[in-house]
């Protein structure tokens, strides 16, 4: 649901009255994780969906509409001796994972999204590694290192709980498909400054994306039953003040009389919890150092300190850089 005029204050009803539609409705979705680290993220991850095949207890999915991918950009490295992403290789055993990876991606009709683990700083060769899977998948979803079992989690209830204002599987197709592209989050904050969960959940963005250039948002709001359809409205007026005023917002809200702590590292204990999926964001430019090629000429980069920050450059064609290492 697009965030639109203010809505009525009833509070919600429980998950409870509502959980007979989600129990009633067979699954639409598959996981599966791909590489060493994707597949120990999905075989912590306990959600009701169907696993594809590949995956451990592997199941049918009669009428799947998605194939959610894990995987961690680490398990897919590409190696090379040019800087040039384009012309990097994956190494034999990420070559073995990119093709699990599309042959889970490309098996059926169904809309597939990769979910991808990625390192605080980006080298050449992981964002070599997220071109590639932007060219197999329908979408590829940022995630942090060390949180795919609990995006994969956040992502599948995202797609499949009830909720008060629903979402459901055709709101995130509908906001990743332009790009391609997104980034998910999670944050919580105690329900009597609930705006702490939104700073928590864009905080937990991955590293150097610019949230402000964000195109699109899903954004999914859950609290007790004290927490009003406009409350939840107020939360998603705080993401909108952080993203492009042009964004595409859709949300959701529904209630969760267990919600405590944080389900990502750093969250904020509490009682609402922000889902945070953003779109058209760009994937983080590669960290470089001296002694790396240079992208423009595949010249041999030297470093320049100024301060806190180092300037990467080419002697050779005058490319320039800053390197955060």
């Amino acid at each position: 649901m697009s965030l639109g005029p203010k809505l009525s204050t009833t509070p919600m009803t429980t998950d409870e009255e509502l959980r007979h539609v989600a129990d009633a409705v067979e699954s639409s979705l598959s996981v599966v994780g791909c590489g060493p680290r994707g597949a120990a993220a999905v075989d912590g991850f306990r959600g009701d969906c169907s696993l594809a095949p590949g995956a451990s207890d592997a199941g049918q999915s009669v009428n799947r509409q998605a194939t959610v991918v894990a995987v961690d950009v680490g398990d897919v490295g590409m190696e090379g001796s040019d800087a040039d992403t384009a012309t990097r290789n994956p190494t034999p055993e990420a070559g073995e994972t990119l093709s699990s990876v599309e042959s889970s991606c490309r098996g059926d009709d169904a809309f597939s999204i990769v979910v991808v683990g990625v390192p605080s700083r980006f080298g050449v060769s992981e964002r070599a590694a997220i071109d590639r899977l932007q060219g197999i998948a329908d979408a590829v979803v940022l995630v942090r290192d060390g949180w795919l079992p609990g995006a994969i989690s956040q992502l599948v209830a995202l797609i499949e709980e009830a909720g008060v204002v629903n979402l459901d599987l055709a709101d995130v197709q509908t906001l990743l498909s332009p790009d391609g592209m997104g980034t998910l989050s999670s944050g919580t904050g105690p329900e009597s400054t609930p705006e702490t969960a939104v700073s928590a959940a864009l905080e937990g963005v991955i590293s150097d994306v610019d949230v402000a250039a964000a195109s699109g948002a899903i954004v999914d709001v859950s609290g007790t039953p004290d927490l009003s359809v406009d409350g939840a409205a107020s939360l998603v007026g705080c993401v909108r003040d952080r993203i492009d005023g042009e964004a595409h917002v859709i949300w959701g809200t529904a209630v969760d009389e267990e919600t405590s702590g944080s389900s990502q590292p750093g969250g904020a204990d509490g009682s609402v919890r922000v889902r945070l999926l953003l779109s058209g964001i760009e994937p983080p430019e590669p960290t470089r150092s001296p002694g790396d090629r240079c992208p423009r000429c595949d010249g041999t980069l030297s470093g320049y300190t100024m301060g806190d920050s180092t300037t990467i450059a080419c002697d050779a064609c005058g490319y320039a850089g800053v390197s955060r290492r």
